[in-house]
């Protein structure tokens, strides 16, 4: 079993279940595990194409698979490799892609090709864990996948975590399935954006210049859940991060504003999370400690909560969501109801005519909260 490396796992509600990341070679030892999944998976028997392009794909330069064990038991596993590029990936597709689309060269494209977890498994966070494990800190500028139109669940599951369908493919052999072709962008990959000159990544970090540094910097360690990772008690300052094992601060705490309760000093500071539901554990965070809402809205490509911080700085925490939605658009989204109907809430307040951005209806210093 490999290492962690590189990941950062998100908690899986299955005590027991350990991860790890073998290359070709090591996967080659496990090749009759990883059949007899697919093939409970898939409810067939082995099939020896898939043996055949299992072997095919370990063998290729780059290529990785995550397992997933339960006391020696593999419960789940996802692989993937780096396409070259005389790749047929993008070979059938129904529909062409322009060519700068579909134009491979080293380091551009990492394709994930399986991502399989046992029926009993499922929904217990450990799809999301494979994943996150064989995705995190990939250095291409970005990643593809396939999968069936009609998988419902794999389908809202990508979308959620940060993919987006641009093709749909079927291959030539008869009887071949239709597919979705999803792609999705890797923060870590090349630094040559459009439009911007210089080699801007990201950004790093930002700070806030505070009153009362202990209660700050109890409601971002405890409210907002970061992590603090060094503070200065005589410098009076305090570094936060979301990841810690990957930066060591992306927010700052410092003891030292000048400017009187009420001024507008930071527009915002957004905070992005990984599904609806932890954006509804947010909501009734926020209600269980008495923290300020002043809206929580739909613009279409991101459902957020707007609120503040002890000393009433703008904070929000948001999902991204997969839709080119033109700004600034802002209805007020109810996050009381399931999932799914909070989607189709969310599609109904897009499709509907009116003002496409309603204004806040609460601000500091009154009397009463939003949301």
């Amino acid at each position: 079993m490999g290492s962690l490396g590189r990941a950062r796992l998100r908690a899986v509600s299955t005590p027991g279940v350990t991860f790890g990341l073998v290359d070709g070679g090591r996967a080659a030892a496990h090749e009759d595990e990883l059949l007899a999944l697919h093939a409970e998976v898939y409810g067939q028997a082995s099939d020896p194409q898939v043996a055949r392009q299992l072997r095919v794909w370990r063998r290729q330069p780059g290529f990785v698979l995550a397992e997933a064990r339960h006391g020696g038991y593999l419960v789940g596993y996802a692989c993937g490799m780096p396409l070259r590029p005389s790749t047929s990936w993008w070979k059938d597709l129904t529909t062409p892609l322009p060519a700068d689309v579909v134009t491979e060269h080293p380091g551009r494209t990492f394709a994930l090709t399986q991502l399989l977890v046992r029926g009993a498994w499922r929904r217990q966070g450990i799809g999301r864990s494979l994943h996150d494990l064989v995705m995190d800190g990939r250095p291409e500028e970005r990643a593809t996948l396939m999968v069936p139109p009609g998988a419902t669940a794999a389908q809202t599951a990508f979308r959620t975590w940060g993919w987006r369908r641009v093709a749909r493919t079927r291959g030539q052999c008869p009887g071949s399935p239709v597919l979705d072709v999803l792609v999705t962008d890797l923060l870590q990959g090349s630094t040559e954006r459009k439009g911007c000159a210089m080699p801007i990544v990201g950004l790093g970090h930002t700070g806030l210049w505070v009153t009362d540094l202990t209660a700050m910097r109890d409601f971002y360690e405890r409210v907002i859940g970061l992590t603090v990772t060094d503070e200065d008690e005589e410098q009076g300052i305090v570094f936060f991060s979301s990841r810690p094992e990957v930066e060591h601060h992306e927010f700052v705490l410092q003891r030292g504003r000048t400017a009187p309760p009420g001024s507008m000093l930071p527009h915002q500071i957004s905070w992005r999370v990984d599904s609806v539901e932890t954006l509804q554990m947010y909501h009734h965070r926020f209600k269980a400690a008495g923290v300020p809402v002043q809206q929580e809205v739909t613009h279409g490509n991101a459902y957020g909560i707007y609120f503040f911080d002890p000393e009433g700085n703008r904070g929000e925490v948001y999902l991204r969501i997969d839709r080119d939605v033109r700004q600034p658009f802002r209805k007020s989204l109810n996050l009381e109801q399931g999932v799914e109907d909070i989607h189709a809430e969310a599609e109904r307040l897009l499709a509907d005519d009116g003002p496409r951005y309603q204004p806040v209806t609460w601000q500091p210093g009154t009397d009463s909260t939003h949301g």
